[in-house]
């Protein structure tokens, strides 16, 4: 098999399944434009171990794909953190620190400090407008509020129905 490389084909590092470099190179260059580069990985069905940036970088990709792959890869770790975010300040985007028990985050890069709920300047004293129930009131086309209202005033009617005779 081995002497099948060189052009035309390549062993992945991660598992050394041997792959046609243009089919591989067609599927990695589709997922990367669709943002999916989680789901890089060996096409055999009993290996799908996920390429790593070598196997990446050896496809010879064209270099704004491969800046895509990277931008898509930062973007997916990042996501998955507890403690990382990206800054919601217009322009910015810088990464942030996210401190969860506070709900707040704080930019790297411009120093803003931000609510992780409404994602405005942070109001330790003062609750997030977005979890405020109170605030449900005001909107009457909220269906889920009327109907849980409703449903208030049916329980309250049948309890003082039951205690007071």
């Amino acid at each position: 098999m081995r002497n099948l490389l060189g052009d035309k084909f390549v062993f992945m590092s991660g598992c050394e399944h041997l792959f046609c470099l243009e089919c591989l190179r067609e599927d990695v260059t589709m997922k990367i434009n669709e943002g999916r580069v989680a789901q890089i990985c060996c096409a055999e069905k009993s290996c799908m171990k996920p390429f790593n940036d070598l196997d990446i970088r050896n496809m010879k990709l064209d270099q704004s794909l491969i800046d895509k792959y990277e931008q898509f890869s930062v973007n997916n770790a990042i996501a998955q953190m507890d403690d990382m975010g990206w800054c919601p300040m217009k322009g910015c985007g810088s990464l942030a620190n996210i401190e969860k028990a506070e709900n707040s985050g704080k930019c790297q890069h411009c120093e803003f400090y931000f609510c992780l709920d409404c994602k405005n300047r942070v109001h330790p004293f003062k609750r997030c407008d977005l979890n405020r129930v109170d605030l449900l009131m005001m909107d009457k086309n909220n269906s889920d509020f009327l109907e849980t209202q409703e449903g208030n005033a049916k329980a309250a009617e049948a309890l003082m129905n039951l205690f007071i005779k």
